[in-house]
């Protein structure tokens, strides 16, 4: 039987990935045999209600334009909860899911003109590798 988990999401599916990952780790050995080993999150749709440099310089750029992100963010989650820092928006707050040091390693792809990206460096910077 194979216990070992790797997730892998794409945009708003990595945050799904890094959900259920965070979820794995707060349920420990309810799970069992399965295991969550790693994760691998590639171009995360993670957003917050204070904007990073990315977001000021690249908002509108390229592939994005942050209204239709933001009318995304509207659409997925309930009226009552519609918050940039919700947990599925923006997991990175601090205090926020499992310590760090608990979450499988994670490996964060991104573009360079993404303008999320300095919210998925973070990530890098304390669970994993930076591509």
């Amino acid at each position: 039987m194979l216990c070992s988990c790797v997730l892998l999401g794409v945009s708003c599916g990595a945050n799904v990935a890094d959900h259920v990952a965070r979820k794995s780790v707060e349920a420990g050995k309810l799970l069992d045999p399965v295991k969550v080993v790693a994760q691998v999150l590639m171009y995360p749709f993670f957003i917050g209600s204070v904007p990073t440099n990315s977001d000021i310089k690249l908002a509108n750029s390229y592939f994005y334009n942050k209204a239709t992100c933001l009318l995304a963010w509207k659409l997925f989650l309930p009226e009552e909860e519609m918050n940039l820092d919700h947990p599925a928006a923006n997991p990175l707050l601090p205090g926020r899911g499992p310590p760090l040091k608990l979450m499988p390693p994670t490996l964060t792809i991104m573009a360079e003109h993404d303008w999320m990206r300095d919210r998925a460096s973070k990530l890098d910077i304390w669970r994993g590798i930076l591509l």
